[in-house]
């Protein structure tokens, strides 16, 4: 069931991944990751606080732990479809997360599976990723090149947050949402007031609250409450399934539809998809 409510999350967060990296530049995608993220603590703050929840002795270098993979993992993404379409960064995540679960897991011995077989399905859906990048961008810029950077730096993020949430799976989800993103939104705002010269006026700002909520604080409830429920790796996984949503979001916005990458998307998606109910059929 758990599961499920990743899959929702999944299906939120490609949509507006696919209008972001469309129509917006760099310091407008920033002003939406500090508002989306400071919305979410605030909201969820005043939710824990309403339904009488305490913040447990002890959580606090969880959660500072836990701002730090945040962060890495959400600008790391945001800032990488400044420079490369959501669609690739996304499916670029997606290839190098399960991948990362496998080594962390391998190392902490978190998972009961053989690392071997673990493996084996991250480097397929890792070499898709690459073949895809390649048709979308046949020759390499270093703005692609720093994208591929970011991507595969939240992967690791994202593979980190997944871990460190299965083990914080007796926590309220409202407390962690409250209290995880801290880091991501003040670096991010530091970075636009501090680096950029951001314009509120060019913000259509009615419409960027809606997709705060619709594309952020919404789906992350979903993704939180799913992912201390769902073994890391399950979590990844499931997490590929956006690239695909994203460049379909992508085609529509812009007219533009490459059937090749659909193949290879679509491929990754049923692999995606086939490994999670052999997962939970164990």
């Amino acid at each position: 069931m758990y599961i499920f409510f990743i899959i929702i999350s999944v299906l939120f967060q490609a949509i507006s991944y696919g209008y972001l990296t469309k129509n917006l530049n760099t310091e407008s995608i920033l002003f939406f990751v500090t508002l989306s993220f400071m919305t979410c603590s605030i909201l969820y703050f005043f939710i824990y606080k309403r339904k009488g929840l305490v913040l447990a002795r002890g959580m606090g270098n969880k959660l500072f732990a836990l701002n730090i993979y945040t962060a890495i993992a959400f600008l790391g993404f945001y800032l990488s479809i400044s420079f490369i379409p959501a669609s690739i960064s996304a499916l670029l995540e997606a290839a190098a997360g399960p991948l990362c679960v496998a080594l962390l897991s391998f190392r902490t011995n978190l998972e009961n599976n053989k690392i071997s077989i673990n493996l084996l399905f991250p480097l397929l859906i890792l070499l898709l990723g690459i073949i895809a990048l390649f048709i979308q961008s046949p020759e390499l810029s270093y703005k692609t090149l720093i994208g591929c950077v970011l991507s595969i730096l939240a992967a690791l993020g994202a593979a980190l947050i997944s871990i460190k949430s299965y083990d914080l799976s007796d926590i309220s989800p409202h407390i962690i949402l409250a209290h995880r993103f801290h880091l991501t939104w003040i670096a991010s705002a530091f970075l636009i007031f501090g680096y950029y010269d951001f314009d509120l006026n060019k913000i259509d700002l009615p419409f960027t609250i809606a997709l705060v909520f619709l594309g952020v604080v919404l789906p992350m409830y979903f993704l939180q409450k799913g992912m201390q429920k769902v073994k890391p790796m399950v979590t990844m996984v499931a997490l590929s399934i956006i690239p695909m949503i994203t460049y379909i979001s992508e085609s529509l916005i812009d007219g533009s539809l490459y059937m090749e990458i659909i193949v290879i998307l679509l491929i990754s998606t049923i692999l995606s998809l086939f490994y999670i109910l052999k997962q939970r059929e164990k």
